[in-house]
């Protein structure tokens, strides 16, 4: 039996898994979504107890900012009597949403460190009309992961920002998990406010 993998981080393509599982195939699933709820759980139970289309085990991506208690409770009880064939990899932005219990089911696994520029780095350096470009497609996209990435990866900076910037910074790290708040302008305004 394999045990269940959990990475803190706001994508997949930021969790550091191996480049296979970065694309989903027969044997590659991604769940995606805001919040995972029991539905989904459900799925995903009956989703990993069939057998592998091509390969000798499936793999399961999680990705979610949020779980509901039941989904949680349903995951509790899949990990288990965990299916023989199936590898599960949750990505959340925070351990503290999972529950005590299902959070002790899980390995952790640490990010890789990607070498070379990052989201953040990569953003500055683009000039206006790029950043607001960028922030336009994924914003079409509801890329939310991307999003908050961004957001938190310039959070670490702020020491090297000026004030403008920290400023906008510090109202988009407030507001853009907000419900109702619109992460196109927080990311615009913040857009404005970095230096090129």
């Amino acid at each position: 039996m394999s045990f269940p993998k959990l990475i803190v981080s706001t994508s997949i393509e930021g969790a550091g898994l191996p480049k296979e599982f970065l694309t989903p195939s027969a044997d590659v699933h991604h769940v995606l979504g805001e919040s995972f709820g029991i539905n989904e759980a459900r799925e995903l139970t009956e989703k990993s107890s069939r057998k592998a289309f091509i390969g000798s085990s499936q793999v399961f991506i999680i990705l979610a900012r949020s779980l509901t208690t039941e989904a949680q409770n349903a995951l509790l009880k899949l990990f288990e009597d965990s299916p023989q064939n199936a590898d599960f990899f949750l990505i959340i932005p925070h351990e503290s949403i999972l529950l005590s219990t299902l959070r002790s089911r899980f390995i952790t696994l640490e990010q890789q460190t990607v070498v070379g520029k990052t989201l953040a780095e990569e953003f500055i350096s683009l000039n206006y009309a790029d950043r607001m470009t960028l922030i336009a497609e994924k914003n079409k996209a509801k890329d939310q992961a991307w999003m908050d990435q961004l957001v938190s990866e310039l959070g670490k900076m702020s020491r090297v920002l000026d004030h403008d910037s920290r400023k906008s910074l510090l109202l988009a790290e407030s507001y853009i998990r907000n419900r109702g708040s619109s992460r196109k302008v927080l990311l615009e305004d913040l857009a404005l406010s970095l230096p090129i």
